[in-house]
């Protein structure tokens, strides 16, 4: 039995969550684990979409320095400019779970607007 393509990008984005919950106190563990998860995530969505994450990851980043800057949060162990190495990851690997799960939320909203 295969497995659809979108239970697997959905399971590993939970992976994305569930290493930034319980890896955070290790970040460098943690940036190797989103960056194998993003390696999953483009083998499966397709390298075609490598600029398209590479944006989402720096500017998800840079907004996530920005309102750090402005005093909103903090992280506990920041390495670079106030958060923590493997949310730039983060944010790339979010971007490419809403690349695949856009089209099936839209598919949905026009059969409920045909109806």
């Amino acid at each position: 039995m295969k497995v659809p393509q979108r239970y697997t990008k959905a399971l590993l984005f939970v992976l994305t969550l569930t290493v930034a919950a319980y890896f955070w106190q290790h970040p460098y563990v943690a940036t190797i684990f989103e960056i194998c998860i993003a390696i999953g995530l483009l083998s499966l969505s397709g390298w075609r979409y490598w600029k398209y994450y590479l944006s989402c990851a720096v500017l998800g980043a840079i907004s996530e320095i920005l309102v750090i800057h402005g005093g909103a949060w903090s992280y506990a162990l920041p390495q670079l400019l106030g958060i923590p190495l493997w949310v730039p990851f983060a944010w790339g690997n979010a971007s490419l779970f809403y690349i695949s799960l856009a089209p099936h939320v839209t598919a949905k909203l026009r059969k409920s607007n045909v109806a």
